[in-house]
């Protein structure tokens, strides 16, 4: 895990505070901040963030590099009706993994889609999205991607519940084109899912 996107997470963190954008609102459990200016839900997502990077931006899609990361990280394998819950409906392989914050899932949908997710109840606001933007372009700039395409946020629906779609896609020369998807969507209990995506064009 590269040491210089994880600073980048804590300190756009701080610096963003508890603002947030009109849209998914993290229930009042969630909201008292830490001695550190963070709320937990804030704390989580950048939890999350440190966990997609090491998966989804470090190691996928090479599977075999994500397999034997996951005992280092003390991942425990999910049945594969949870798997399936967890990807949407799609078939693949999930795990929980446990941060600092809380414990996550991390999931890989079968192929031949090359889809990496980790999802789990943390904030989705203005800074959690600006620290995302960051956690992309320091990723890119590092591997050479060239410019990226920074979408809109947009606010909606999944089902009946409201949600937060954040999305960056890439082209690089000669490599396949992808996505990377920040989504939030509020559950029943008001608090909010976080969605982090990475997504390579089919081969």
């Amino acid at each position: 895990m590269h040491g210089r996107p994880t600073i980048a997470i804590c300190a756009a963190l701080l610096m963003f505070g508890s603002s947030a954008l009109a849209g998914p609102k993290v229930p009042a459990k969630n909201a008292a901040t830490k001695g550190d200016g963070q709320t937990p839900a804030q704390s989580a997502a950048q939890d999350m963030m440190v966990i997609y990077e090491a998966f989804c931006l470090n190691l996928f899609p090479d599977r075999d590099a994500f397999a034997k990361a996951l005992p280092l990280h003390h991942a425990t394998p999910l049945d594969d009706k949870t798997a399936s819950t967890v990807l949407l409906n799609h078939q693949g392989a999930a795990w929980t993994v446990a941060g600092l914050e809380g414990t996550y899932t991390l999931a890989l949908e079968a192929p031949p889609a090359r889809r990496c997710v980790v999802t789990g109840n943390a904030a989705e606001d203005e800074g959690v999205q600006a620290v995302f933007g960051m956690l992309i372009n320091s990723y890119a700039n590092g591997h050479e991607f060239g410019a990226l395409a920074h979408r809109p946020v947009v606010q909606g629906h999944v089902g009946t519940s409201a949600a937060t779609l954040q999305i960056i896609t890439a082209a690089p020369d000669g490599r396949p084109r992808q996505a990377f998807v920040n989504m939030g969507v509020v559950e029943s209990d008001g608090s909010t899912r976080l969605r982090l995506t990475r997504e390579l064009a089919p081969k």
